[in-house]
């Protein structure tokens, strides 16, 4: 019988792991640049998949399997919980580059270290 009980509390706390993360879904009219790597026009899913005291790696899934791990920094968002999930752009001369990654029901946000 402990074994059954350690195997579902096993179980269900991978649950509550796979529930909090959370995935901003979003789409780019226009090419943007991420890092060094120009990101094409589409559907994209970002995905939190490593978090260390402040810093974490984000990846970002898009059309034709274009996969982008980058490093983002924990950011404050005004220490108010976000009503919205979103990515900012930033113009960076003629192009776009992705800036930032909120989450809702958060207090912080990610800015991408470029």
């Amino acid at each position: 019988m402990k074994n059954i009980v350690g195997i579902g509390v096993f179980f269900f706390g991978l649950l509550g792991i796979a529930a909090a993360q959370s995935a901003v879904t979003f789409t780019l009219e226009n090419a943007a640049v991420i890092g060094n790597t120009s990101l094409p026009a589409g559907h994209y899913t970002v995905r939190e998949s490593l978090t260390n005291g402040g810093a974490a790696i984000l990846e970002f899934s898009g059309p034709d399997g274009v996969r982008k791990n980058v490093l983002a920094m924990e950011t404050s968002v005004n220490g108010q919980l976000l009503d919205h999930s979103g990515v900012i752009l930033k113009s960076d001369g003629d192009r776009m580059r992705v800036d930032k990654v909120i989450i809702e029901g958060h207090n912080y946000g990610f800015q991408i270290v470029q």
